[in-house]
């Protein structure tokens, strides 16, 4: 199919090779709490979200 043609290009394009489905799951398998919870960090800073609230919110309901 041409999704199957698409994935098999991208893998070539991005990676050079073909990857197995096992190895996929291997490689995502490998990854540990602790980097994940490090990346979150990273990426989500207290500091910098923000929130946006359609309808009838008020501060009350917006206090977690």
């Amino acid at each position: 199919t041409d999704s199957r043609m698409n994935a098999l290009a991208r893998n070539e394009i991005y990676f050079g090779k073909q990857t197995a489905p096992e190895e996929v799951v291997a490689r995502i398998d490998a990854v540990r709490r602790e980097e994940i919870l490090a990346l979150a960090g990273e990426m989500f800073r207290p500091g910098a979200l923000t929130l946006g609230a359609l309808g009838p919110v008020s501060e009350r309901d917006l206090i977690f």
